[in-house]
């Protein structure tokens, strides 16, 4: 009978752990993480039983469920993903804009750099420059795709992935497998370059690398086809080349007037802008009729070579615009990854996009789309999303965060995995913060997302404040006829 007793006491309290352990995995499945509103964890907090870990797991499980249930997933990739390879960002303290030495270049600004005018005024600053950003190692080692890179591959080859919007020029999307097919080049890409005389592309050639490596302008190596109703007399030739290039000049003075990409400035700092072209006008006047053109060889073009990158002030490559439009309405869902959405008109593309599929930011800082105006009323959308842009904030370094999301979706690959994902809701670093004070969780109290909706991965990036959508993104545009500034709300098609 003691034996039959205690038996039966045992079975009792296996039943009991059991039924238990049913009740808790009965309570994750109370909401569907795969449809609107997109919840990531259960509304109650999770800190009464002190394992406070458990909403984070639960958290990157739901977006892992989110990316296993889609077929069409657009990204919107930035400059983010590819600072683990080492190439710098453009505008964070540490990018490339903050570290430029101007003086050294000639410059009036860092973003001269990239200026169109500024190129065809005197494109040497560029190219004394460019080993930099084709060779950011040193020596002729090229720079090999990140993890992050590889976690868009393996959505193509997993068949989950509808199109790649890249505003990176350094092409380790495609190094990495993703298919030419699947990308967009929304500023264009440094693997190729054009001639600015003739126009011919050429890949990046022997002859090109070895003008970067010297730091010496790159010219066209296209042999000309003489006859004798186009030869030129070589005497004359000098002047037909300066000629051409002020008839080049005036074209490109009607092209100025059509759609551009734009910096993302203030109306001040427009204007400074304004200021610095009339300056680096006079002083480079000499040398844009003169130095560098000399390079003109007997049977070659001759022109100078520009990487096919969309510059400040160049008309951006129509392909954006084509591809959006057929890709708004098959798109499933959105990761942006490793970009501030600070640069025209990628910063507009989240709100084209359906607001019914969820959207997935990996960053290390909180990024917010500007808001974009109602064209039609009678074709608003629904909107559910109150406070907040994304479904889900991944925030840390980008590279950790993807291998966390491949371990938890089992894509497979060439990633590697950690045993362990580092990680924590901000819900439970505040929850914490009530047991004891923090630095990080005072800063994090500002936020006005949810808490429940961000997952802090190593590499997170504390905020000083909440960023202010009214002046973080000014879009500043000038008339297509008259040129002056529109100060007004700009409508577009």
């Amino acid at each position: 009978m003691p034996i039959s007793s205690k038996i039966s006491s045992s079975e009792k309290r296996a039943a009991a752990a059991a039924t238990k352990t049913k009740k808790k995995k009965i309570k994750k499945k109370t909401f569907d993480a795969t449809v609107p509103p997109f919840q990531l964890t259960t509304s109650s907090s999770n800190g009464d039983d002190g394992d406070l870990n458990s909403s984070f797991t639960e958290a990157i499980g739901s977006v892992a469920e989110i990316l296993k249930s889609r077929k069409r997933i657009i990204v919107l990739a930035g400059a983010g993903m590819s600072v683990s390879c080492g190439i710098p960002d453009f505008r964070s303290p540490q990018g490339l804009y903050a570290n430029l030495d101007v003086q050294e270049l000639g410059l009036i600004c860092p973003e001269d750099l990239f200026d169109f005018e500024c190129f065809q005024d005197d494109p040497r600053p560029f190219y004394k420059f460019a080993k930099a950003l084709y060779f950011p190692l040193g020596g002729k080692k090229r720079v090999q795709p990140s993890d992050s890179h590889r976690f868009l591959a393996l959505l193509e080859q997993q068949g989950k992935l509808l199109r790649v919007y890249t505003q990176n020029i350094d092409g380790l999307e495609e190094v990495a497998g993703v298919s030419s097919k699947r990308m967009v080049y929304a500023h264009g890409s440094l693997r190729s370059a054009s001639c600015l005389k003739c126009k011919v592309k050429t890949n990046f050639s022997d002859s090109l690398q070895k003008s970067i490596q010297k730091g010496e302008v790159a010219y066209c190596q296209k042999v000309k086809l003489h006859n004798n109703k186009n030869k030129i007399n070589k005497n004359n030739k000098s002047s037909a080349v300066i000629q051409n290039h002020q008839s080049s000049t005036q074209q490109q003075q009607i092209r100025r007037v059509l759609t551009k990409r734009k910096r993302s400035t203030s109306p001040v700092e427009e204007q400074q802008h304004r200021q610095r072209i009339v300056v680096r006008k006079t002083q480079q006047r000499s040398i844009a009729s003169s130095s560098f053109r000399s390079a003109e060889e007997e049977n070659c073009c001759g022109g100078v070579l520009k990487p096919n990158v969309t510059f400040f002030g160049e008309t951006l490559q129509d392909n954006v615009r084509r591809r959006l439009e057929t890709d708004r309405e098959k798109a499933d869902a959105l990761i942006v990854i490793g970009t501030s959405l600070s640069v025209a008109p990628m910063s507009k593309v989240i709100q084209y996009l359906p607001p019914n599929i969820p959207r997935i930011l990996i960053n290390r800082t909180i990024v917010s789309a500007p808001p974009l105006a109602k064209h039609d009323e009678d074709e608003e959308e629904p909107e559910f999303r109150e406070k907040y842009t994304f479904d889900a904030y991944l925030l840390g370094f980008c590279d950790d965060v993807t291998r966390a999301l491949v371990q938890e979706t089992k894509l497979g690959g060439g990633i590697k995995r950690k045993t362990n994902i580092e990680g924590q809701l901000l819900s439970d670093v505040l929850e914490k913060k009530e047991r004891n004070t923090t630095t990080a969780a005072v800063c994090w109290e500002t936020t006005t997302i949810p808490n429940r909706r961000v997952l802090l991965f190593p590499g997170v990036s504390v905020p000083d404040e909440e960023p202010d959508e009214t002046t973080t993104y000014i879009e500043v545009a000038h008339c297509d006829g008259c040129q002056e500034k529109i100060s007004s709300k700009i409508w577009k098609c």
